[in-house]
């Protein structure tokens, strides 16, 4: 009787390490499964939030020239001069407008009045530096920020960028500078230790300091003095 229970018991422990071995690959099944679950929903996670900062990058930029748009500098303008005002620096702005830029695009058409545009920005970006801020401002209007900046400085960066514009051919058919030269007028100011302004001042001197060159005759760089 004793050997037959043995036998018994003998022949079940296969089956009971089988139905350990069964449950353990179902434990690792289930774990497996649960990972896959976790990594999926983390890529998930992952492409929504860069949709959501690409969409938000989008949102600051201008499509015609890719460069900041007129909420966004805005925005950013406010925050980096009420930082430098609280260090005690100088903070300059520029404000550039395109020279009979509605005649240009009846003269030339739209596309090419979109070609000018794209071209400044570029010319603006290129005499500024990394940490200055290139903005299109409406239109054909553009704003320059720069931080760490007197106004002599901002003078001279404002007329370099006037000077590469006058570069910009958009005739092929007629090279001649008496038909096809491109120019801007820009006006400048600064906030600095003698007078602190709050943003809107700044900008609104800025222009103020564009229409003198405006009617001054354009192609030409004005300054505005507190």
């Amino acid at each position: 009787m004793h050997s037959l229970k043995c036998s018994a018991f003998n022949g079940l422990a296969p089956i009971k390490q089988e139905e350990q071995a069964v449950s353990d690959i179902q434990i690792h099944a289930s774990f497996s499964m649960l990972m896959l679950s976790a990594i999926v929903l983390a890529i998930a996670l992952i492409r929504e939030r860069r949709h959501k900062h690409r969409l938000q990058e989008l949102a600051h930029i201008d499509h015609l020239t890719s460069l900041y748009n007129r909420r966004y500098l805005y925005r950013l303008g406010k925050r980096l001069l009420n930082r430098s005002n609280k260090g005690a620096n100088s903070f300059a702005a520029i404000m550039l407008d395109v020279d009979h830029f509605k005649q240009i695009n009846d003269e030339y058409g739209h596309s090419t009045g979109d070609q000018v545009l794209t071209q400044i920005a570029r010319a603006c970006i290129d005499e500024c530096r990394p940490s200055d801020i290139v903005g299109r401002f409406g239109g054909e209007e553009f704003l320059l920020l720069l931080p760490n900046t007197q106004l002599s400085e901002a003078l001279i960066v404002a007329e370099r960028i006037r000077v590469k514009i006058t570069d910009i051919n958009i005739d092929s058919n007629n090279p001649s500078p008496q038909g096809a030269i491109i120019s801007a007028s820009l006006g400048v100011c600064c906030s600095n230790q003698e007078t602190y302004l709050d943003f809107d001042e700044l900008i609104k001197r800025a222009d103020e300091a564009m229409y003198r060159a405006k009617a001054a005759g354009r192609n030409r760089v004005q300054s505005l003095s507190h």
